[in-house]
């Protein structure tokens, strides 16, 4: 969606004005989604690497436990230190995936927005207004996002979403939403 804006000046308009803005933001969410891509793969193929070799001590705890008791037990511990903090970087790469699959949809929603102000042959009414944002709640596969959108869509400020989701994730009220 990236507009010429150089144009002359009495072809200025905000609408191109505000299109130029979100093109902005989707282009810095994607490369942010692409730096990523790499690094985090790469730390994949590392958990993955260490819980093998976890499992690779164990069997060796295991082999010399009749010949060295002290030493067994203490392969033993380092290698269930080692599975057990792999497992937590498991979970970290699991809030990464979450990370990347809420900036994909925020440059997806910013794209369907930019589209519209755009679309100068669009009737912007307020039906045209409501089918987009049903449009892009319907993208949203996580509740914890559709509850900022319906939060958000209904006026209140992003301080307030914050402590509603601290509160539901505080009180662990039914339907309540997982945060990391």
């Amino acid at each position: 969606m990236a507009r010429d804006r150089k144009a002359s000046h009495t072809e200025w308009s905000f609408d191109a004005e505000i299109v130029g803005f979100v093109d902005m933001a989707k282009a810095q969410i994607a490369l942010a989604l692409r730096d990523a891509e790499i690094p985090i793969a790469e730390l994949g193929t590392v958990v993955a690497d260490v819980g093998t070799a976890a499992v690779r001590m164990q069997r060796l705890a295991a082999a010399i436990s009749s010949g060295d008791a002290e030493l067994a037990a203490a392969l033993a511990a380092e290698a269930a230190l080692v599975a057990m903090r792999t497992q937590d970087a498991a979970v970290a790469l699991q809030f990464h995936d979450r990370l990347v699959q809420r900036l994909a949809h925020a440059r997806e929603a910013l794209e369907v927005l930019a589209g519209a102000v755009a679309d100068r042959h669009q009737h912007h009414t307020r039906a045209d207004w409501d089918r987009l944002r049903d449009g892009i709640r319907a993208q949203y596969s996580m509740e914890q996002e559709r509850v900022i959108f319906d939060l958000l869509v209904g006026g209140a400020s992003p301080e307030s979403v914050l402590d509603t989701l601290k509160h539901l994730r505080d009180t662990g009220t039914p339907g309540h939403v997982d945060l990391f």
